[in-house]
């Protein structure tokens, strides 16, 4: 039932409103999570041509955005991946974030960004860089967390500010389509509240401990962009 989502709204405003200044928990989350795993592509009435399973031709967008929601406490849409595409791998600065899959399945490679401090790059791969490319290079230390797949019947993936941070989104077997909820939003205009989206490779480099990784940001990727296709899903419970 579309309730279910309407509900994921409201706990979704209710946590994130930071009200009395409240941190946000895997317990106050609970609420959201719960209305959120009932979220069915029905619920969103999603239309069936969007998430047709075929090879999109070369002209095509790998990735379909649905708009639901824009506002300053969150963004809330629905990403279609075409069949053998992806959303390249990405970070969210800040912000806590709830993946639900409503139609096929996505295979999500995610790391969590170290201190470099307690985890320095080792100087052969920052000597490499700065002689591929001429210049330092900043590397980030992460933790691999390995690469999961998600399907309709699981329940929602989350990351926080400090944890799983990082990730890159894969159809897994035809097209895919699940819903996000990013909470705060990504930001790029205001210099006081500064979230930019930033793109990453790993760097191969020996290490001793494997899940240990190395990530330098890139441009945006050249094979990744989106079109857009208008939500037709129930009205939702945005506070005044």
């Amino acid at each position: 039932m579309t309730v279910s989502f309407q509900k994921a709204v409201e706990a979704a405003f209710k946590v994130f409103s930071r009200r009395n200044a409240a941190t946000v928990t895997n317990d106050s989350l609970g609420e959201l999570r719960i209305n959120l795993n009932k979220v069915t592509k029905s619920d969103l009435r999603l239309d069936p041509l969007v998430l047709e399973d075929r090879i999109p031709t070369e002209q095509e967008a790998p990735v379909t955005y649905i708009r639901i929601l824009e506002h300053k406490l969150m963004t809330i849409a629905v990403f279609v991946l075409k069949q053998g595409k992806r959303l390249p791998l990405h970070d969210h600065p800040g912000m806590f974030g709830l993946l639900k899959v409503v139609h096929g399945s996505v295979a999500i490679k995610t790391y969590t960004p170290l201190d470099p401090n307690q985890y320095p790059v080792p100087a052969s791969l920052s000597e490499r860089l700065a002689n591929r490319y001429g210049r330092n290079i900043p590397v980030y230390p992460s933790r691999y967390e390995g690469n999961k797949v998600f399907s309709e019947t699981d329940e929602c993936c989350v990351i926080s500010p400090n944890s799983k941070n990082i990730h890159e989104i894969h159809s897994e077997s035809g097209t895919a389509a699940f819903l996000d909820i990013l909470s705060p939003p990504y930001n790029h205009k205001s210099a006081e509240d500064y979230r930019p989206c930033s793109y990453y490779k790993e760097i191969d480099v020996d290490s001793q401990d494997s899940n240990i990784r190395y990530l330098v940001k890139i441009t945006d990727p050249p094979d990744y962009w989106c079109n857009e296709a208008k939500y037709c899903g129930p009205e939702l419970p945005v506070p005044s």
